[in-house]
């Protein structure tokens, strides 16, 4: 049986550690990365006990030659098949100032989408020249209708897929499959300090099922649940000073 090889970013919570512990079985070789060891450590134990043989390595996924290098080498050791780029982080403006500060917009398009893109680019390049394997981008919902008080945010994911369909586009004559998963409201840490009216709010472990249907699947772009994104496509029909008042709930505060 050939062993399967993954590696994720931003492995140690939130939806990239669900979907290690989704995919750890016998046949998979897992590459785990992430800046917060102890945390890391402790998906890493987890993977194994469901029979994954795993390897775990402490990266700044800001860093561009940390990570080329990082994925340089563990695809050195096993042609990586899969990889999912999951590192991400979110802010929010202040309550006294709408517009958010610049180095926490900075913060979130260095990690979210620089990040990501570092990710993809050093595996596109591998993969490329031996025409297999696929590149995972884990998106959002604020890509496809921004909310105001998170811009750095939904830029950086806009941003990103952007990037993951023209990745698409230009790997498809490689037989490199690019995907970007756009999820919806998801329970994870990082929204732990957020309140925020969040439909349709499903767990992270939800959601790695989710993702590995989808790819199971082929499909190329999947964005989840349903009602939700029907919600904001109708919303995207409206014009956008009147999209300002109905998107007004959904702002995120910071709680105390």
């Amino acid at each position: 049986m050939r062993i399967q090889n993954i590696a994720i970013t931003g492995a140690s919570s939130g939806i990239g550690a669900a979907i290690a512990q989704e995919y750890a079985a016998p046949d998979v070789k897992l590459y785990l990365s992430a800046r917060d060891e102890g945390r890391l450590q402790s998906v890493s134990n987890k993977c194994k006990a469901l029979g994954a043989d795993v390897e775990y390595h402490i990266l700044d996924i800001t860093e561009m030659r940390s990570v080329e290098e990082w994925f340089c080498k563990i695809d050195n050791k096993n042609q990586i098949d899969l990889i999912f780029s999951c590192a991400g982080i979110m802010r929010t403006s202040d309550k006294d100032n709408p517009i958010e500060p610049i180095d926490r917009t900075m913060e979130q398009i260095s990690t979210n989408l620089c990040g990501s893109i570092y990710a993809a680019s050093a595996a596109g390049n591998r993969m490329k020249e031996r025409q297999c394997g696929k590149i995972v981008l884990i998106g959002s919902m604020a890509a496809l209708q921004p909310i105001s008080d998170v811009q750095g945010y939904s830029a950086s994911k806009a941003g990103l897929v952007a990037y993951g369909e023209a990745l698409y586009a230009a790997l498809a004559p490689f037989n490199v499959k690019v995907h970007t998963i756009c999820p919806g409201y998801v329970a994870t840490a990082m929204n732990s300090s957020i309140d925020s009216f969040r439909p349709f709010e499903i767990s992270a472990e939800q959601t790695a099922k989710r993702i590995k249907r989808a790819l199971s699947r082929g499909w190329i772009f999947y964005s989840f649940p349903f009602s939700l994104l029907t919600l904001i496509k109708l919303g995207r029909l409206l014009p956008i000073w009147l999209r300002k008042h109905t998107n007004k709930p959904f702002n995120f505060v910071t709680k105390k």
